[in-house]
């Protein structure tokens, strides 16, 4: 069962507890696109390594992809044995053997190895969905075994669980099966809340929040991120010079809307498939104030709908406006926009997308319509929080 709703140093610790128990436990970390930052795999290493248990090899693999799985237990071994000389210089009389025998074999044989020592291995993955694609079912079978008579622990980060992997890997490759990971525990890292945020903020970006001008900063950035940690992290170090703020905010939010829909769009991409450009139709629909309870539902229902989605004052909204944004520039991009009004676009500010509606063939031509939004689009691209006044939008309204 995945676990939600933890913070990200609540996961942390929750992962050390269950690698230093003498049971020790092996996490499935799923980390959707746009989530990992700062990276979890190297913080839960880096507390973990500073409260290694005795008897531990704890190694980090950070390379991400390897041309067959010989490479990868080479390097996972390599690895293991830099940790301790006496053990390698060991080892290399263990090599005739071991060499000669498969790769599933030779992992098995290593691990034996280390139980004669009374050790116990610990491997972490950064992308784990990109490197089991060197493993062969009977690597992964071997693995599942070593966990379960407790020679090994894994800590896997990876978009997708196990299940959607293997379902995938099984469409490219028939032959392919596999139940590894069946009893790891799955632990999800999502948005950042407000107290995350800051203490990154602080500890992270050496951004101070010590005064009522530096909060606004802070809260405007946390705003217009939607506690996305990846578009968290790019408005945080939009400030260069954090002692020297203007206590005007609305140029750092203009330039926020102008720079954080990028960050979504990973994530909104992940997946190029029908359903997931039905759920972008979704996402705009409700940035542009036409949605229906479908599109509500299709979000709710989607693998990562907790990030986009908010709840507020009784009130479901899109986590951030800079999601919203994202989701129309990857329908404009792909020339698949739903029918939106150019009015409602107009209004919502996004100036760009109105000129490209109203140029679509079988629009009713509207030249005031037009002249207004090409002024704007001009000046302020799709970004009408660059108005320092009332939006420009409501004070040029042609219809």
């Amino acid at each position: 069962m995945l676990e939600t709703g933890l913070t990200r140093e609540e996961i942390v610790q929750r992962v050390v507890r269950g690698l230093s128990r003498r049971n020790f436990s092996s996490f499935l970390l799923e980390v959707p696109p746009g989530c990992n930052y700062p990276d979890i795999i190297t913080e839960v290493y880096q507390e973990f390594s500073r409260n290694q248990p005795e008897k531990t090899l704890c190694v980090q693999m950070t390379v991400d992809h390897f041309p067959n799985e010989q490479a990868l237990v080479d390097e996972l071994i390599r690895l293991w044995l830099s940790r301790d000389r006496e053990l390698s210089d060991r080892w290399k009389e263990e090599l005739d053997f071991a060499e000669a025998s498969a790769v599933p074999q030779r992992l098995m044989s290593f691990a034996s190895f280390t139980v004669s020592f009374g050790l116990r291995l610990v491997a972490f993955f950064k992308r784990f969905d990109r490197v089991f694609r060197s493993m062969s079912s009977e690597l992964l079978a071997a693995m599942r075994e070593l966990e379960h008579e407790g020679h090994l622990a894994c800590v896997n980060a990876s978009p997708l669980p196990y299940d959607e992997l293997y379902r995938r890997r099984a469409k490219e490759a028939p032959t392919f099966t596999s139940d590894y990971g069946q009893v790891h525990i799955r632990l999800s890292v999502g948005l950042h809340d407000r107290d995350s945020a800051l203490k990154i903020w602080c500890q992270w970006f050496g951004l101070p929040a010590d005064s009522r001008t530096h909060l606004a900063y802070f809260e405007t950035a946390y705003e217009e991120s939607g506690g996305l940690p990846a578009a968290f992290e790019k408005a945080a170090r939009e400030l260069s010079d954090p002692d020297s703020l203007d206590s005007d905010i609305r140029p750092y939010r203009s330039r926020l809307a102008e720079i954080l829909p990028d960050t979504f769009i990973p994530l909104l991409r992940y997946d190029e498939t029908s359903s997931n450009s039905k759920l972008v139709e979704a996402i705009v629909h409700i940035h542009v104030g036409n949605a229906s309870t479908i599109d509500y539902v299709l979000i709710r229902n989607h693998r990562w709908g907790s990030l986009l989605l908010c709840e507020s004052k009784g009130e479901t909204r899109l986590s951030c406006d800079a999601l919203g944004r994202a989701a129309l520039a990857i329908m404009r991009s792909q020339n698949t926009t739903t029918r939106v009004e150019p009015e409602t676009l107009y209004e919502q500010g996004h100036y760009l997308a109105c000129c490209q509606v109203l140029q679509q063939p079988g629009m009713v031509f509207n030249s005031i319509l037009v002249k207004a939004a090409e002024m704007l689009a001009e000046v302020f691209k799709d970004s009408p929080y660059n108005a320092h006044s009332a939006p420009f939008s409501a004070l040029l309204k042609p219809f």
